[in-house]
Protein backbone atom coordinates (compact mmCIF):
# COMPACT_ATOMS: atom_id res chain seq x y z
CA UNK A 1 0.00 0.00 0.00
CA UNK A 2 0.85 3.70 -0.77
CA UNK A 3 2.98 5.43 2.48
CA UNK A 4 0.55 8.24 1.84
CA UNK A 5 -2.62 5.73 3.48
CA UNK A 6 -0.89 5.67 6.59
CA UNK A 7 0.06 9.26 6.67
CA UNK A 8 -2.67 10.09 9.55
CA UNK A 9 -1.35 7.80 11.64
CA UNK A 10 2.59 8.93 11.28
CA UNK A 11 1.62 12.92 10.58
CA UNK A 12 3.48 14.74 8.18
CA UNK A 13 6.57 13.62 6.45
CA UNK A 14 8.62 16.59 7.51
CA UNK A 15 8.32 16.13 10.98
CA UNK A 16 9.69 12.35 11.08
CA UNK A 17 13.00 14.74 10.44
CA UNK A 18 12.84 16.92 13.15
CA UNK A 19 14.51 14.61 15.96
CA UNK A 20 17.30 13.75 13.54
CA UNK A 21 18.13 17.84 12.43
CA UNK A 22 18.05 18.26 16.48
CA UNK A 23 19.92 15.48 17.46
CA UNK A 24 22.69 16.41 14.93
CA UNK A 25 22.82 19.83 15.57
CA UNK A 26 23.21 18.96 19.83
CA UNK A 27 25.87 16.78 19.04
CA UNK A 28 27.39 19.16 17.07
CA UNK A 29 27.14 21.87 19.74
CA UNK A 30 28.45 19.42 22.33
CA UNK A 31 31.45 19.03 20.07
CA UNK A 32 32.29 22.44 20.01
CA UNK A 33 31.92 22.98 23.19
CA UNK A 34 34.35 19.90 24.49
CA UNK A 35 36.74 21.61 21.78
CA UNK A 36 36.46 24.97 23.31
CA UNK A 37 37.31 23.82 26.25
CA UNK A 38 39.62 20.61 26.19
CA UNK A 39 41.12 21.95 22.38
CA UNK A 40 40.99 19.36 19.76
CA UNK A 41 41.39 15.56 21.13
CA UNK A 42 43.59 13.40 19.67
CA UNK A 43 41.28 11.51 17.19
CA UNK A 44 40.81 14.58 15.13
CA UNK A 45 44.20 16.09 15.09
CA UNK A 46 45.36 13.01 13.82
CA UNK A 47 42.65 12.74 11.03
CA UNK A 48 43.36 16.36 10.22
CA UNK A 49 47.32 15.94 9.93
CA UNK A 50 46.23 13.17 7.58
CA UNK A 51 43.78 15.06 5.38
CA UNK A 52 46.26 17.75 5.15
CA UNK A 53 49.20 15.89 4.07
CA UNK A 54 47.20 14.90 1.10
CA UNK A 55 45.91 18.00 0.55
CA UNK A 56 49.58 19.34 0.34
CA UNK A 57 49.89 16.44 -1.69
CA UNK A 58 47.69 17.82 -4.55
CA UNK A 59 48.86 21.50 -4.71
CA UNK A 60 51.56 22.53 -7.31
CA UNK A 61 54.91 22.53 -6.24
CA UNK A 62 57.46 25.39 -5.66
CA UNK A 63 59.72 26.51 -8.63
CA UNK A 64 62.64 26.08 -6.70
CA UNK A 65 61.59 22.45 -5.23
CA UNK A 66 61.10 21.17 -8.67
CA UNK A 67 62.66 16.87 -8.15
CA UNK A 68 60.61 13.82 -9.09
CA UNK A 69 58.94 13.07 -6.17
CA UNK A 70 57.26 16.82 -5.68
CA UNK A 71 56.76 16.96 -9.38
CA UNK A 72 53.28 18.06 -11.14
CA UNK A 73 53.52 15.60 -13.61
CA UNK A 74 54.99 12.62 -11.95
CA UNK A 75 51.77 11.64 -10.56
CA UNK A 76 51.76 7.91 -11.54
CA UNK A 77 51.69 4.68 -10.25
CA UNK A 78 55.88 4.27 -11.31
CA UNK A 79 56.63 6.49 -8.53
CA UNK A 80 55.36 4.32 -6.07
CA UNK A 81 57.95 1.54 -6.96
CA UNK A 82 58.43 1.50 -10.65
CA UNK A 83 57.06 0.25 -13.66
CA UNK A 84 59.75 -2.77 -13.79
CA UNK A 85 60.78 -1.77 -17.65
CA UNK A 86 64.02 0.10 -17.59
CA UNK A 87 64.10 1.88 -20.55
CA UNK A 88 60.13 3.07 -19.68
CA UNK A 89 61.58 4.31 -16.41
CA UNK A 90 64.23 6.29 -17.88
CA UNK A 91 61.89 7.67 -20.99
CA UNK A 92 59.89 8.64 -18.29
CA UNK A 93 62.55 10.26 -16.55
CA UNK A 94 63.57 11.97 -19.32
CA UNK A 95 60.12 13.39 -20.40
CA UNK A 96 59.34 14.31 -17.21
CA UNK A 97 61.92 16.41 -16.56
CA UNK A 98 61.88 17.78 -19.61
CA UNK A 99 58.12 18.73 -19.13
CA UNK A 100 59.59 20.10 -15.80
CA UNK A 101 61.80 22.22 -16.87
CA UNK A 102 59.47 23.31 -19.76
CA UNK A 103 57.22 24.39 -16.88
CA UNK A 104 59.66 26.03 -15.05
CA UNK A 105 60.31 28.08 -18.34
CA UNK A 106 56.61 28.87 -18.80
CA UNK A 107 56.55 30.36 -14.86
CA UNK A 108 59.32 32.72 -15.57
CA UNK A 109 57.53 33.89 -19.07
CA UNK A 110 54.52 34.37 -16.94
CA UNK A 111 56.56 36.37 -14.60
CA UNK A 112 58.40 38.29 -16.97
CA UNK A 113 54.86 39.30 -18.11
CA UNK A 114 53.07 40.29 -15.41
CA UNK A 115 56.46 42.63 -14.28
CA UNK A 116 56.13 44.30 -17.93
CA UNK A 117 52.49 44.68 -17.31
CA UNK A 118 52.76 46.26 -13.86
CA UNK A 119 55.59 48.55 -15.17
CA UNK A 120 53.67 49.91 -18.16
CA UNK A 121 50.82 50.39 -15.65
CA UNK A 122 53.02 52.14 -13.17
CA UNK A 123 54.79 54.20 -16.17
CA UNK A 124 51.02 55.63 -16.91
CA UNK A 125 50.48 56.08 -13.43
CA UNK A 126 53.31 58.58 -12.75
CA UNK A 127 52.96 60.09 -16.48
CA UNK A 128 49.38 60.89 -15.48
CA UNK A 129 50.17 62.10 -12.10
CA UNK A 130 52.78 64.12 -13.30
CA UNK A 131 50.09 66.10 -16.14
CA UNK A 132 47.91 66.68 -13.56
CA UNK A 133 50.90 68.12 -11.10
CA UNK A 134 52.00 70.49 -14.17
CA UNK A 135 48.52 71.54 -14.87
CA UNK A 136 48.13 72.77 -11.40
CA UNK A 137 50.92 73.93 -9.94
CA UNK A 138 53.53 74.20 -12.63
CA UNK A 139 56.23 72.06 -11.02
CA UNK A 140 56.71 68.90 -12.56
CA UNK A 141 57.42 65.87 -10.02
CA UNK A 142 61.01 64.08 -11.19
CA UNK A 143 60.25 60.25 -11.84
CA UNK A 144 62.14 57.63 -10.10
CA UNK A 145 65.69 57.07 -11.25
CA UNK A 146 65.81 53.01 -12.82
Amino acid sequence: MPFHLFGHLLGPPHLHLFPVVLSSALAFAAGAYIVSRNGVPAGAARLGEKLKERVVGWRRPDSAGTNASTSMFARTLGDRGGTGNSAFEEYRAAALGGLEAEAAEFRAHLDSLRHAKDKTEFEAFLNERRDRSSDSSGLEPQPPKS
